[in-house]
């Protein structure tokens, strides 16, 4: 008989959703079916209903007007829509070691274009980037148009020390884009005065896949349209509708997801700090266990300890040469679900002595069972 599945990947994707988002999800195609804007009828208006709500509970996780949260298929769409609605030619941009490649990849296209100039922020690949870091980056010269922040690692765990480095970019008039892939559903991004914010759906705040949100403060400036088209309403010059969301939200939605995601919010409303607590825990757990393998030199567990005050619950593991890939391969043939490679951010991978490789990525979404631990212990040890 195969080993019951094992599911340590929640930092790719939160796994089982509460079955409420199911609920919710099968109601659009059974009752529902409609989008909000392209129709009056009263299901129209239900669907309208709901998806504000959605808007409203997303802008008080990140205390931004609801008009200003512009909903997309994730936190990548995300991603493109600020980064090159936002930037100019010329305009200087820095973004820190740990960037994921939804962002680091529009970055690096517009700078190999020739249309921005990109500072990668040099910072201590353990403890984040500092404003002294910034300081000897900027080296005098132009101030940056924009900062770029990964808010917790989605190799390490680390949670960056922003509040200072957002308080540096405003004293430069410079605008702040923080990604919230690991931390928002865990950590209070109340007040992070930044000026957008990227949420995937699909993680911690355990929507389905195909969701996420831009989130702009109330002072930050409207990107430009990356897409145009379609929304469900007319303009007087034919063109895309300058008022928020609409004028951003061009096409047809994922509107079963976006109803998916209301009932996640709803599920998790309240929990998000005892989740976390949960969460930590279990890494506890499976970082003391992993220490005999760090002693006998067969892995190396990176990141900072579950007890460190900035932290969610990824730990990285270097095989030490051994191909991280090949091991989760065998241990999924065990039932066990993780992540192995460089997790979309190859930048602080160079930092960490794990490039090209990569490491082997354990992120529990809550209590786990000792007896499950044992076995992953034991398969490692066999293994490596």
């Amino acid at each position: 008989m195969a080993p019951s599945p094992v599911y340590w990947d929640h930092a790719a994707t939160s796994w089982p959703k509460p079955p409420q988002v199911q609920a919710a999800i099968q109601d659009w195609f059974e009752r529902l079916g409609v989008d909000a804007s392209r129709g009056s009828t009263a299901l129209h208006q239900e669907v309208a209903s709901k998806t504000a709500d959605l808007r409203r509970r997303l802008g008080r996780l990140c205390k931004v007007p609801s008009e200003r949260v512009l909903l997309g298929s994730g936190a990548t769409f995300a991603a493109n829509l600020f980064l090159k609605g936002i930037l100019n030619a010329g305009d200087r941009v820095f973004a820190t070691r740990f960037e994921h490649n939804a962002v680091a990849r529009p970055l690096l296209g517009m700078q190999h274009s020739g249309m921005i100039h990109l500072d990668v922020v040099p910072a201590d690949p353990f403890l984040g980037p500092t404003p002294s870091d910034l300081d000897r980056c900027l080296k005098g010269g132009k101030a940056p148009r924009l900062l770029c922040l990964n808010h917790a690692s989605n190799v390490t765990g680390l949670v960056l020390d922003v509040a200072p480095l957002i308080a540096w970019a405003k004293e430069r008039s410079c605008l702040v884009l923080l990604d919230c892939a690991q931390s928002i559903g865990r950590l209070p991004l109340q007040d992070l005065s930044a000026d957008a914010f990227l949420i995937p759906g699909h993680k911690a705040l355990m929507g389905p896949p195909g969701v996420g949100a831009l989130c702009l403060s109330r002072d930050c400036p409207i990107p430009r349209p990356l897409v145009e088209g379609g929304t469900g309403s007319a303009t007087p010059d034919g063109l895309m509708p300058k008022s928020l969301p609409a004028g951003l939200e061009a096409g047809t939605a994922n509107t079963p997801g976006r109803m998916g995601w209301l009932a996640a919010l709803k599920a998790l409303e309240g929990k998000e700090e005892s989740q976390l607590k949960k969460e930590l825990l279990s890494l506890q757990q499976i970082w003391d266990a992993l220490e005999p393998l760090e002693t006998q030199g067969r892995l190396k567990r990176i990141g900072p300890p579950p007890s460190f005050p900035r932290r969610v619950a990824v730990l990285s593991l270097d095989l030490m040469g051994r191909d991280p890939v090949e091991v989760a391969m065998l241990l999924e043939s065990q039932g066990f679900i993780l992540r192995a490679g460089q997790h979309c951010a190859p930048w602080i991978h160079e930092d960490l002595g794990t490039h090209p490789l990569g490491t082997l990525r354990i992120s529990p979404g809550g209590e786990i069972q000792k007896k499950d631990l044992l076995r992953f212990c034991n398969v490692l040890e066999t293994y490596l």
